[in-house]
Order: C-alpha cells, then structure tokens, then sequence
C-alpha cells in the first residue's frame, strides 16, 4: 500500500501533536511538583522564624526593627506560599 504525501504529512502532523501534548502534560506535572516542593520550603521557613522569634527563646535586647522586617518577611512569605498553592 502506498502513502501519498499528502498523507505522509498528515500523519506526521498527528504524530508531532500527540508528542507534544505528552511533553506539555509532563512539564505540567513537574511544575506541579515543584510548587508543592517550594509549598514545603516556605512553610519549613516560617516555622523556624516562628520558633526564632519565641519570646521564651529570645535572649538580650532585639531591635524591633528586625523583628518589623522579619515580620514583613513572613507576610510576604506566606502570600508567596498562598499563590503557590492556589496555582495547583
């Protein structure tokens, strides 16, 4: 049997777009993968800055305004976590 190359073409255009959905769907999977990874990151972080900032831990004079910016730092961090995870 043969194939004109009308047809040839025809196949390879199906061909090339299932491939390309398979990729798509794999780079998909593996974005997803990765925001759930960084998800895990922050929320490792603010843990530990929580802890660090425990009352019953802190020792000495601390500038507030350290503890001003690392506040805002855990704000930005969890809004950062919160659009991670509604991109899921």
């Amino acid at each position: 049997m043969k194939i004109t190359k009308r047809q040839l073409r025809r196949i390879i255009r199906e061909e090339t777009t299932m491939l390309q959905e398979q990729v798509d769907s794999m780079e998909a999977t593996f974005a997803k993968n990765a925001l759930r990874s960084m998800q895990g990151i922050i929320q490792e972080f603010q843990t530990g800055m929580k802890m660090a900032l425990d009352p019953d831990r802190l020792t000495g004079v601390v500038d507030p305004q350290l503890i001003a910016d690392i506040d805002s730092i855990m704000a930005l961090a969890e809004q950062l976590r919160q659009s991670i995870y509604d991109q899921r």
